[in-house]
C-alpha cells in the first residue's frame, strides 16, 4: 500500500513507524493537498506499522476529526496495537472515530 491511496471518497493513510511531530506536520500537509484534488469524505489512518504516537498525532486525528464531521464524514483507523489504542482511548480519540481491523471493515461502513 502506497503512504495515500482515495477509493470512494475515502483517504486511506498509512501512518509511520513513529507518529511524532515531524511526521504529523508532513502527513497534515500531504493530507490537506488530497483534500484540495479530491472528493475527500472519509479517512481511515493505518496505524499497522506504528510503534510509537505523541500528542501531536493526536491533534493530527483530531483536526481531521474537525474537519470532516462537519460535513457529515467518518474518521477510521485500523491495525491499532494495544499500546496504541491504549494511547487513543486515554485521549479520547475513540469516543470519535471507529476501530476497524482492516480495510474490508472500513469499505463495509461506508458502502
Amino acid at each position: 500500500m502506497e503512504n495515500y491511496i482515495v477509493v470512494n471518497q475515502c483517504l486511506f493513510v498509512k501512518m509511520p513507524k513513529e507518529l511524532d511531530h515531524h511526521e504529523t506536520d508532513r502527513i497534515r500537509s500531504d493530507m490537506d493537498g488530497y483534500f484540495i484534488t479530491h472528493p475527500i469524505r472519509h479517512v481511515a489512518f493505518d496505524f499497522s506499522e506504528t510503534e510509537f504516537i505523541d500528542s501531536s498525532g493526536i491533534g493530527l486525528i483530531m483536526g481531521r476529526y474537525e474537519k470532516l464531521h462537519v460535513a457529515g464524514g467518518k474518521i477510521f483507523v485500523m491495525g491499532v496495537i494495544p499500546s496504541i489504542r491504549r494511547v487513543l482511548a486515554m485521549s479520547g480519540v475513540t469516543r470519535l472515530v471507529y476501530i476497524k481491523e482492516s480495510e474490508r471493515d472500513v469499505f463495509a461502513s461506508i458502502q
